[in-house]
């Protein structure tokens, strides 16, 4: 996770960090679904948290995996 995070900006919106980090988090739980419905839940994830990564300063997530190679690339 820390190198998801990468290093720290200045001016971080901690609040914006903390809400990305605790809905991944949550995402990558013990009691994950099975890999293609990870998948559709990690694109609306990334949908609906795409302003507040932005604002957090954080890596935007790699789109370019398709199908359940999404859930497998974002759950790491």
């Amino acid at each position: 996770m820390r190198d998801w995070l990468g290093p720290v900006p200045t001016n971080a919106d901690w609040i914006a960090r903390f809400a990305v980090v605790a809905v991944v988090l949550g995402f990558g739980g013990p009691d994950a679904e099975p890999t293609i419905i990870r998948a559709i839940e990690a694109r609306t994830i990334v949908e609906r948290l795409a302003p507040e990564i932005r604002r957090a300063d954080l890596q935007a997530p790699d789109t370019t995996h398709r199908g359940a190679a999404f859930a497998v690339a974002f759950g790491t």
